[in-house]
């Protein structure tokens, strides 16, 4: 697993050695200390990027499950070329690796390549249309993917709803998990937009079963595979998401524009918005359930909702914690940044 020490990283390698398997984990160790959960078991992983793995550190490997990557915000002064195109290079030499050694590749992509659907639910033949550079590096690596395939090598693309759910390594910078830690510690839920955007949602539990499954499962082809991963259910208005929190915390719904300007912190503001949120997108899953099966991804919103809600009161979650760059990517890669610990190509200094 690249990008194995991240936020789905630290709970997919952990649920699949509960099932069994042998986990090789690679990470570069941005997020090494960034732990909400102290007992986090620390396992050991190879602190490279995957721009540096060889050919002999897949010996013996069955699958590659490449995590790694930038999130979808603009970063600091840096230009989308210098954040991206890294890893569009390095996703690229990893499947060509693969491909040379008949190991099955699997490329955790995500459904906001769609950006904009008004109407109806898109599936995976329907016309990306990517708002971010980050959506759009995945499409273009998806791209890529698709050239390479063949010669016995059919590498699968997973595009994942938006992930939310409790992980030692935290997120608060994932729309249902920064709307329940603002509920939670300061009896606010605070959004960006005026919350009349569609996302799909997919628990964190669900996604682990979905990839164990695509592990197991035989995909060929000579093909990229693309896959939705989630649930029609889970397909939801911001809005509509917000007032299920709101019935379980009891927190009133405030706007950013309506804020005032202490809570108007970066923490919480989506620098990719100003108003309206012209993303939104509702999606099918219907490929998902033909190869993974019909139960791949059941839990619906009020059940993750209210399992992340308990998680997060049973680590007592307090406002400093919610608050600590630590567990928003992008202000946290800042800082290292500022303080001269990375460089600009996102190196350790």
């Amino acid at each position: 697993i690249t990008g194995a020490c991240g936020y789905i990283g630290s709970t997919l390698s952990q649920y699949l050695e509960g099932k069994g398997m042998t986990i090789t984990r690679y990470d570069k160790g941005y997020f090494h200390n960034c732990k909400l959960k102290s007992s986090l078991p620390e396992k050991f992983y190879h602190r490279k990027g995957v721009e540096d793995i060889i050919e002999d550190d897949l010996l013996d490997q069955d699958v590659v499950i490449h995590l790694a990557g930038i999130s979808n915000d603009p970063m600091g002064k840096m230009t989308k070329e210098q954040v991206y195109d890294p890893s569009r290079r390095y996703s690229v030499q990893l499947a060509k690796l693969c491909k040379s050694q008949g190991i099955k590749f699997i490329f955790a992509s995500s459904c906001s390549i769609y950006g904009i659907a008004e109407s109806g639910l898109v599936n995976e033949e329907s016309q990306a249309i990517p708002q971010t550079d980050y959506s759009r590096n995945k499409l273009e690596i998806e791209e890529e993917l698709r050239t390479i395939a063949g010669d016995g090598f059919s590498p699968v693309a997973l595009r994942f709803a938006t992930v939310y759910g409790f992980s030692p390594r935290m997120r608060f910078d994932i729309v249902n998990n920064m709307l329940v830690g603002s509920a939670i510690t300061s009896g606010k839920i605070i959004l960006n937009s005026d919350g009349s955007s569609w996302r799909p949602n997919l628990y964190i539990k669900d996604l682990c079963k979905a990839v164990y499954r695509t592990i197991r499962v035989d995909i060929k082809g000579n093909l990229l595979t693309t896959m939705n991963i989630g649930d029609e259910s889970n397909n939801s208005k911001i809005i509509d998401l917000a007032n299920l929190i709101s019935r379980h915390t009891n927190a009133p719904i405030k706007y950013l524009h309506q804020s005032h300007k202490e809570e108007a912190d970066e923490l919480v503001r989506d620098r990719k918005v100003s108003g309206r949120d012209n993303r939104t997108y509702s999606v099918s899953f219907e490929r998902m359930r033909d190869i993974l099966g019909e139960d791949t991804c059941r839990t619906t919103l009020n059940e993750g909702i209210r399992e992340l809600i308990l998680d997060l009161n049973d680590v007592q979650i307090t406002s400093q914690i919610f608050q600590d760059k630590s567990f928003y990517r992008l202000q946290f890669l800042e800082s290292l940044l500022h303080r001269e610990q990375i460089d600009t190509s996102l190196n350790w200094i």
